[in-house]
């Protein structure tokens, strides 16, 4: 079964991704007003600018916009609970989600949805990882 770096550097290849992650785990670095937020959703694609998207065995880093405004973002994967790409159409949810969103996730997931960067709803495929 593939993991979060595994799906999001295979999915990156179609298009841009959405990472949701839980900003009170250790490492994540990310603009101060999202600081406590169980479920930010962040966009990721290797056509952003300055294209500094580095993907490795810690977790992701990348130079995201926030108002216009550049900001050097580091996630752990032991932050990212759901990876989402709809040009793939799948998601895949680890077992890092938030015991708070943990029984609304399967709910949620199975309901079409549209993510900042499409306008239109898609289909996607779930993928729950156990441990």
């Amino acid at each position: 079964m593939k993991n979060n770096k595994d799906l999001l550097l295979a999915w990156l290849e179609q298009g841009p991704a959405a990472l949701v992650l839980d900003t009170r785990v250790p490492g994540v670095i990310v603009p101060e007003p999202f600081y406590g937020l169980l479920n930010l959703v962040l966009n990721v694609s290797r056509k952003f600018k300055p294209g500094d998207l580095t993907i490795n065995d810690w977790g992701v880093t990348q130079t995201l916009s926030f108002e216009g405004e550049g900001f050097h973002c580091s996630i752990p994967w032991e932050a990212v609970f759901l990876v989402v790409s709809v040009k793939a159409r799948g998601f895949h949810i680890s077992e890092n989600i938030p015991e708070e969103l943990a029984e609304k996730a399967l709910t949620v997931c199975m309901k079409p949805m549209t993510l900042p960067f499409e306008k239109k709803k898609a289909k996607l495929k779930l993928s729950l990882v156990q441990k």
